[in-house]
């Protein structure tokens, strides 16, 4: 439930009715959440969660905020099988998707909770929607779960532990690549990989290739290498590998959406550590394409990983021109930067 200024920022009327009296007692509604009574509702309990007034400076993350505020309001109160009101918002018209999105956020748990407490995987035993005047409902409900599946893959790499290697045993296809990134993660337990991902639909015209942004590879762990990460900022850096989690959440939500585009990303998953056989600064090195290479600092690993990986890639996309009898059109995109490249 929101409640804001200007036309059609207000509840509707029902619900309006039905607030005014709680919101003239307690002037805090109209900035936090709360649990009100109200026999009108299966339940008895009502969860108003306010988003304040939406000015000029304000965007739709106040209505996101909000509903995530509010689910856990009342999850908070004991509600096992709460329903979530969508209202459309006449200055946001995916008002109702972000609700959603926001809502489904709140029930997400860790992957590292999941696995060691297996009786706290669920948080709820049930969610309800209603949107009485929404248009296009079941089109959003099935947007909204399938992007959610995509950030929760998203999450569970890019959250998860760093030697979490799930990947390795579930069938997906994955290569260990010689030059840089070999080089990058020497002396370490789990061997580098470069991991591809297909999404192949029955028909298409086009072909994605996604490529990890050169600031934000998939680096499960990233000391610095011998030139360390000293002085404290090495913490967070389990998170380097956030880049190719977000590639690898989008090629999910593609699965459950069905796009009429076939995507191919490379993922590149590697640990930068440090140890007896680490390498080191003035090391010369020869990458996947056979050129040499001198180290100048160890903790730029993100641009040695990528020299590989795109050159990998560059193999890939050649060899598939050359086996196909049409010609598709390819597109190259790499996360970081808006640049795209396209081969008739």
């Amino acid at each position: 439930m929101q409640r804001g200024n200007g036309d059609g920022g207000s509840p509707c009327k029902p619900w309006r009715t039905l607030l005014w009296q709680p919101w003239q007692i307690d002037k805090g509604l109209e900035k936090v959440p709360a649990v009100l009574s109200c026999p009108r509702v299966s339940g008895g309990r009502l969860v108003v969660s306010p988003t304040g007034p939406i000015t000029p400076y304000d965007d739709v993350r106040s209505i996101s905020e909000a509903a995530k505020r509010g689910l856990e309001r009342a999850m908070q109160a004991g509600a096992r099988r709460p329903v979530l009101v969508l209202q459309p918002h006449p200055q946001f018209k995916q008002a109702e998707l972000v609700v959603l999105l926001a809502a489904l956020e709140a029930l997400y748990v860790p992957i590292q909770i999941r696995e060691l407490c297996p009786e706290k995987r669920v948080k709820l035993r049930g969610l309800g929607i209603y949107g009485e005047g929404v248009k296009g409902l079941e089109v959003t409900l099935k947007n909204a779960v399938a992007l959610e599946a995509g950030r929760a893959v998203a999450r569970d790499i890019g959250g998860g532990d760093r030697t979490h290697d799930a990947y390795s045993r579930g069938g997906i296809r994955h290569c260990t690549v010689q030059g840089h990134m070999c080089q990058c993660q020497s002396g370490v337990r789990q061997a580098g990989r470069i991991i591809f991902l297909e999404y192949t639909p029955s028909q298409y015209e086009e072909t994605v290739m996604l490529v990890e942004g050169t600031y934000y590879i998939g680096v499960t762990y990233d000391t610095g290498g011998c030139d360390i990460k000293a002085g404290g900022v090495m913490a967070g850096m389990s998170r380097d590998k956030c880049g190719a989690a977000a590639v690898a959440g989008f090629v999910k939500a593609c699965q459950l959406l069905q796009p009429r585009v076939k995507v191919i990303a490379a993922l590149s998953m590697a640990r930068n550590s440090v140890g007896a056989d680490a390498y080191v600064a003035d090391e010369l090195i020869t990458s996947r394409s056979g050129r040499t290479v001198r180290v100048g600092n160890t903790d730029a690993e993100g641009r040695m990983i990528m020299a590989d990986l795109l050159f990998e890639v560059n193999i890939l996309t050649h060899r598939q021109l050359q086996r196909q009898q049409q010609r598709e059109k390819y597109t190259f995109k790499e996360i970081t930067k808006q640049q795209e490249q396209k081969i008739e």
